[in-house]
């Protein structure tokens, strides 16, 4: 078993989705309405506008009781060329509904969006194949360059139409206006993934049609270097077409905010003119699975959206995205971070005037909700707060006020202008990427999982003034990186925002298999372990780093023994010993899975036999789980840790069994309760010498009234041990 399975920090307030999930008492779904369209006047023959009906149908629905299902038929294609605030589904307040698309094709107007879905809850969106017409790209071979003139000449594919000559309109929100060079993939033969292609953006001034015969002259910048490479007969270009492509216009053409609790699956978006899926401001619990950002199957098409495939921002939610294929975007498969808040006015030690560095897509701060601050100046993190109050406490409106927020600590080394904030609380700190294959760039800025996904493109680990947090409890196991789009040696970079010293912390990588050079920075406590580097590059370069452990790695099929196999700069204590590798902390703590029957939750854990651990499970109120495995020199070092829950009034007992190897030193089990916020001065209910070589059990009554900070320590005599873990609305805290 690998070590996937142990528990890291940064998933526990997904539990609380879940237990929410769980606790909710819901109308059976063979009781909810079923709101059928062809009820409603839709037609499905992909030539009469079916907009009017499925309005039809979402006012139905609106003043329907219980829970509700929007039934369309399959094998139709839907035509919607209308609808309210140019989305062909515009649902503001909804909860308890399925939108069901039974798998057939819905063609959009260009200048209409298909989904935006705000201020709801429990929510289903499945079966739906969605497409513009007309398209917002057209698709070709370039035939023919000329640098000089800065000029391509694309043949555009039969059956695609062919673009409208121009440039930029500059109107309807358009950003940008570019095209894209798609080039075979570097190691298309390499992997397991099957052929991908590389893209570039090519900026586009104006499209002309010189010669005819489905030709198409693309005017860029002159002395284009990027006209150099391109190899004529195989490389192929997107062009934008006018009118249509970059247009923000109403938003993405999946606008997901401030929701709680939804399931998207088994949706394809072909074509975007824009982004193809917004996230924000989510909470509880978001799944995709089997929602694909691609071009349509079984055509010559390169494109899809024309920038972002999911562009997910403050969340607070736990983000699960499963078997989804995101390919051919002009922009990144993913981008997933919050928008970072910059500190305005330092009014006292424990006051602070904050706003965003842009301006929209508000991340809201809330009390209790942890804030991290880190200095430009000095390139280092310099204090972590919880918010006790926040004025404006509720804001309306697009843009993002400016908060006056009173935090439950001092701050020492804060100053005006050159101090960057981030919240932890919504920063989507419970994100999992599982079984996945993005084949355009990725930017990860949160707490993730990727487990056994394929990337044919750069994978970008950092945060900066725009977009954060600094993405620390990051694991990445199982999955293969191939050389692509975003950077022409690198498949693999992560590092801070001009950091100096480590600011990125809890690394894992594990059994994935790489092509191209691998870059970490800024970070301590990095496990890289059993990774493959398949080709002749660098494999591991290490700027800045500290607490490294490198174990059974190899580079074009040779162990990377050593020191002299990677390029380290000021490297602080890397670790090539298997069995010497007592201080690392990355792997620590990790989840594996979650299910969830009702208010039970199990969290699965590995103990690793290899060497001696501390380890504990704990049931708490119907929660029950393996909840941390602990080094034996973590324990001497005396590194404080706990396993810690917030526990509600109905949770009057706590049961656990701990483990302790032969040979460990002397350790203790403690649980203290006390109110939260206060924990380090509650009350000791438990402090019991636990035997070695020998599970013992353990059970406390609590009597909590009200909501109140469990913590299970296991450490030594003199302090706690190392790990930690939040359940039940608080996220996990090193």
């Amino acid at each position: 078993m690998k070590i996937l399975s142990l528990i890291f920090p940064a998933l526990a307030a997904l539990l609380v989705a879940l237990l929410a999930a769980g606790a909710r008492a819901r109308k059976p779904l063979s009781q909810a309405t079923i709101l059928r369209s062809q009820s409603f006047g839709a037609r499905g023959d992909g030539v009469t506008d079916d907009g009017p009906a499925v309005q039809k149908m979402l006012d139905a629905a609106a003043t329907a009781s219980g829970p509700v299902r929007l039934q369309f038929a399959p094998a139709r294609k839907y035509l919607l060329r209308s609808g309210r605030n140019r989305y062909a589904f515009f649902i503001d307040g909804a909860h308890d509904l399925t939108l069901d698309g039974a798998g057939s094709l819905f063609l959009i107007d260009a200048q209409q969006r298909f989904l935006k879905l705000i201020h709801s809850r429990d929510v289903t969106v499945r079966g739906f194949k969605v497409d513009y017409v007309p398209l917002p790209f057209a698709d070709g071979t370039i035939v023919a360059k000329d640098k000089a003139a800065g000029t391509i000449d694309v043949r555009i594919d039969a059956g695609q139409a062919m673009p409208p000559a121009g440039g930029a309109t500059r109107q309807d929100g358009e950003q940008a206006f570019f095209g894209a060079l798609w080039a075979p993939g570097t190691y298309n033969a390499q992997g397991d993934g099957g052929a991908y292609w590389m893209r570039s953006n090519f900026d586009v001034l104006n499209i002309s049609a010189p010669s005819g015969n489905r030709m198409v002259r693309v005017q860029g910048s002159r002395d284009n270097g990027q006209i150099d490479g391109i190899e004529l007969g195989k490389w192929r270009f997107s062009v934008p077409v006018r009118g249509i492509a970059h247009r923000y216009g109403p938003g993405e053409s999946f606008q997901l905010s401030d929701n709680a609790n939804l399931t998207l699956q088994d949706i394809e978006l072909w074509s975007a003119p824009w982004f193809g899926f917004g996230i924000n401001g989510s909470r509880g619990r978001v799944v995709f699975r089997r929602v694909n950002v691609r071009p349509r199957p079984g055509t010559a098409r390169m494109a899809s959206a024309w920038r972002d495939g999911f562009h997910v921002k403050n969340n607070r939610a736990g983000l699960l995205w499963e078997e989804c294929i995101v390919q051919g975007n002009g922009d990144d498969a993913f981008n997933i971070a919050e928008h970072t808040s910059r500190v305005r006015e330092v009014c006292s030690a424990t006051r602070v005037k904050i706003s965003q560095s842009y301006p929209l897509g508000v991340a809201a701060m809330e009390p209790g909700d942890a804030l991290v601050f880190y200095s430009e100046k000095l390139g280092k993190i310099v204090g972590r707060a919880r918010i006790e109050r926040v004025d404006p406490a509720h804001f309306t409106g697009a843009e993002a006020p400016l908060f006056t927020i009173d935090l439950d600590a001092p701050l020492a080394q804060v100053e005006a202008a050159s101090t960057l904030v981030w919240n932890e609380a919504s920063g989507n700190p419970n994100t999992v990427l599982r079984r996945c294959r993005m084949d355009t760039s990725c930017r990860f800025r949160s707490p993730i999982t990727i487990d056994s996904c394929q990337i044919n493109a750069l994978a970008w680990f950092t945060g900066d003034d725009i977009e954060a947090p600094i993405p620390s409890d990051v694991a990445v196991v199982n999955s293969q990186f191939r050389l692509g789009q975003g950077n022409p040696n690198l498949v693999i970079a992560m590092g801070g925002p001009g950091a100096k010293e480590p600011v990125i912390s809890n690394v894992l990588f594990e059994g994935n298999l790489i092509w191209g050079e691998f870059e970490l920075s800024d970070a301590r406590n990095v496990a890289l372990i059993g990774n493959g580097f398949a080709d002749g590059r660098r494999p591991i370069l290490l700027n800045d780093v500290a607490n490294v452990l490198l174990r059974g790695n190899t580079h074009a099929g040779q162990a990377i023994a050593g020191p002299r196999d990677v390029a380290a700069r000021n490297p602080d204590q890397l670790d090539f010993d298997s069995k010497a590798n007592g201080s690392l902390m990355a792997p620590a703590a990790r989840f594996s899975s979650v299910d969830a029957a009702g208010q039970s939750v199990q969290i699965h854990a590995f103990a690793d036999a290899a060497r001696p651990v501390y380890e504990a499970q704990a049931q708490l109120g119907g929660v029950t789980g393996a909840a941390w495995r602990v080094p034996v020199p973590a324990l001497e070092a005396g590194a404080p840790t706990y396993f810690e829950a917030l526990a509600g009034a109905r949770f009057k007992t706590l049961e656990f069994s701990t483990f302790v190897a032969q040979g460990a030193p002397e350790c203790f089990a403690s649980v203290i309760t006390a109110p939260v916020g206060h924990s380090y001065s509650g009350k000791l209910l438990l402090w019991q010498k636990l035997t070695a070589g020998s599970w013992q059990r353990h059970r406390v009554a609590l009597g909590l009234g009200g909501t109140r900070s469990l913590r299970i320590g296991l450490g030594t005599r003199d302090k706690p041990a190392a790990a930690s873990i939040y359940l039940g609305g608080v996220r996990l805290l090193p």
